[in-house]
């Protein structure tokens, strides 16, 4: 979890914007990962299978860092049953991910 203050942190630094309007637009994208992320773990996909998949793309250090380290909080999570129920996971994950972010 410390690793993924500091890469966000990292990130929101060397963006040429300004913080203030870089800081929503970064949480933002890192909950849009976060929902996919948990998507699958509600969907029973495995870890090892996931981040096999992630193994075959290329991304900057920065963003494999933090898919990383929500794939690692996600997987923490039980996978809970029913339509609704996955949908209210995934929902407060992504909402606790922004949060998290936002408060860089």
């Amino acid at each position: 979890m410390k690793i993924l203050v500091v890469v966000i942190l990292l990130v929101t630094i060397s963006f040429s914007t300004p913080s203030y309007a870089l800081e929503s637009k970064v949480c933002k994208e890192v909950s849009s990962i976060a929902i996919s992320v948990m998507e699958v773990r509600q969907n029973g996909v495995n870890i090892q299978d996931l981040t096999e998949l992630l193994d075959q793309k290329t991304f900057s250090k920065d963003i494999e860092i933090i898919i990383k380290n929500i794939i690692i909080v996600a997987y923490k999570n039980p996978i809970v049953t029913g339509k609704e129920n996955k949908e209210a996971v995934v929902k407060e994950f992504a909402e606790q991910v922004f949060i998290f972010c936002y408060q860089l």
